[in-house]
């Protein structure tokens, strides 16, 4: 492999091989890469980089991102390189191709990664997460662990008393290398508190918690020998009995969701004992008037923690609260407390009735829904904000103007955009090139939807329902129903991702509009189409390497047959779950 380079206009161009570039580039491009993606691309090359595969250090896996059927296939011939790995991402998922009980059959935890140095799972298997802990302990590479573990609604976790404070235990103590600890379970950990003694003392120095007291900060602190930084969702706490500690070393603090039981001028009493502490952060509703005014938040700040340098946070009220004008509550961030000397800037949005928005720039807040007819004051002369997920709602909006505007947009789900939006007033409130996933909750207009496929950069995965993308399409082929114009449905080339909810229409339309999604890669469907249908779905997407089916009520030998019946033609594999299958494509 070769990558051709004119050294100047007269003289003749000379090549240089990827081979000879410096090991640590070439690294470095493996970095920004998964494993099964790099083994892919350079095992067979030659065996120079079949030498660096083996040399290379810093494998990360994610069983969510194997999404192809050759994704699989690397991944089972993974055993050569899972000393390597350096991050391991592991999900309970049931919809993944290989799934975290068939992954760890191939590669059990107390066999493989002995230089692992990053473990992140996710899921909902209390049992799964007992046997991991247990195995941690024999892990003294790792630096991060990521514990996410959702309760079901009907079906809440339960553990001993003793087996649980032997899993904080562990975490806290015996993994001698561990720096970062998040700990995102539906159960408390700080429950055996008061039981868990230990003349040691932990490693961890960046804490995440889903629930914490300022209590439990101030135990976590005796047993931590540098607390640098710590985020708490349902952060809670009783100030007036605690026994107060000063906490040297911790830098940055989070805190998201405080109950309304909390005094906001007691908490920043709290800040007197982190003299350290530079980095503060708030995710909250707040419940007193008091709380949104600038003035009092600068006597906060310059009476507890002078020494702050970062200050964000993301507030909503309920409006009913304020009995000020809006306007006065931005006039109160723009003193020179505020824009000259901590340079610290705020926008404050609001829609009579709903709820007020006030928050630093830039925005901390990773998704938010909007009301459009929302009205934006800033003390930045630049309040555009980047938003990965936004929700916006035009219902009300169809009569009001709005001076919104969002910018870095990833996943963009509309309501009540209806027939009365155009692209050019979509720009104006979104740089729409930026969205990676469309989501559209109810009618929409038939030209917008095509301009944004025909004027987007790159592809897009789609969700909607299937009765609107059918009712879109044929407004827009604007002859017969039954015969569409290939001409105006070349947009929809650009769909990567399809996701069609409650599916009603005739299957044999459906799949006649489907075959105009050429470059389609995933489709998810509701209905319990006849095989010949997924037959043709199969054959004629070219480029389809996923498909789900939802409320299914086929049998074993009935996708049997659709394996037969396929021949050579494409190789594909298959699961059950629960009223779906799965089918992945070669």
């Amino acid at each position: 492999m070769s990558i051709q380079r004119a050294l100047n206009s007269n003289k003749t161009p000379s090549k240089t091989r990827i081979e000879d570039l410096p090991t640590e580039l070439i690294f470095g491009v493996f970095d920004y890469l998964y494993c099964h993606e790099i083994i892919n691309a350079f095992q067979q090359l030659n065996s120079y980089f079949q030498s660096l595969l083996q040399t290379y250090q810093q494998y990360h896996v994610n069983l969510s991102a194997l999404r192809r059927i050759w994704h699989s296939n690397v991944i089972h011939q993974l055993s050569k390189y899972t000393q390597q790995i350096q991050c391991l991402k592991l999900s309970c998922k049931k919809d993944l191709l290989i799934d975290l009980n068939e992954y760890l059959i191939l590669y059990p935890l107390n066999l493989y990664y002995s230089t692992l140095q990053s473990l992140s799972l996710s899921g909902t298997d209390i049992n799964q997460l007992k046997s991991f802990v247990f195995e941690l302990q024999y892990f003294q590479q790792l630096k991060h662990l990521s514990l996410t573990l959702c309760q079901k609604f009907h079906d809440p976790y339960s553990m001993p008393d003793s087996r649980f404070k032997l899993i904080c235990f562990i975490l806290l103590f015996k993994i001698k290398t561990l720096k970062f600890l998040s700990w995102n379970v539906d159960l408390n950990f700080f429950s055996g508190k008061d039981s868990i003694l230990s003349g040691e003392k932990s490693t961890i120095e960046h804490y995440e918690f889903s629930g914490m007291t300022f209590n439990d900060l101030n135990w976590l602190q005796l047993y931590t020998k540098n607390m640098k930084s710590l985020s708490v969702h349902n952060f809670t706490g009783s100030f007036d009995k605690i026994h107060r500690l000063s906490i040297e070393t911790l830098i940055t603090l989070k805190l998201y969701d405080i109950p309304q039981s909390v005094n906001i001028q007691l908490l920043f009493e709290q800040f007197l004992y982190l003299p350290q502490l530079i980095h503060l952060e708030f995710q909250s509703e707040l419940y007193k008037e008091s709380d949104i005014d600038g003035n009092h938040w600068k006597y906060l700040i310059e009476n507890y923690i002078p020494h702050i340098k970062r200050f964000r946070f993301f507030f909503f009220v309920n409006s009913r609260i304020v009995s000020q004008p809006y306007d006065n509550i931005i006039e109160s961030f723009k003193t020179d407390f505020w824009l000259r000397d901590k340079k610290w800037f705020i926008n404050c949005e609001f829609l009579e009735g709903y709820r007020l928005f006030v928050y630093t720039l830039p925005c901390i807040k990773t998704e938010l829904n909007y009301l459009v007819p929302y009205q934006r004051k800033s003390t930045s002369s630049s309040p555009t904000i980047s938003i990965p997920l936004l929700y916006l709602d035009l219902v009300s909006a169809r009569d009001h103007r709005s001076n919104l505007d969002f910018d870095r947009v990833r996943s963009l789900s509309i309501f009540g955009f209806g027939y009365n939006m155009n692209y050019n007033q979509i720009c104006g409130l979104i740089n729409i090139s930026f969205v990676k996933q469309l989501t559209v909750l109810e009618d929409i207009n038939p030209e917008l939807f095509f301009d944004i496929l025909e004027h987007h950069p790159t592809q897009l995965s789609i969700r909607m329902f299937e009765h609107d993308f059918s009712m879109i399409v044929r407004a827009r082929s604007g002859v017969d129903k039954k015969k569409i114009n290939a001409d105006r449905m070349a947009p929809l080339k650009k769909i990567k991702s399809l996701k069609l909810m409650y599916s009603v229409g005739s299957f044999e339309e459906a799949f006649q509009i489907l075959t105009h999604c050429s470059k389609l890669e995933e489709l998810e469907i509701t209905g319990t189409m006849p095989v010949e249908i997924v037959k043709d779905i199969i054959d004629n997407l070219e480029k389809l390497s996923f498909l789900k089916i939802h409320l299914v009520n086929w049998r074993h030998n009935v996708v049997n047959k659709l394996l037969e019946s396929n021949g050579q033609q494409r190789r594909f594999v298959y699961k059950h779950l629960d009223k779906s299958v799965l089918i992945w494509i070669d």
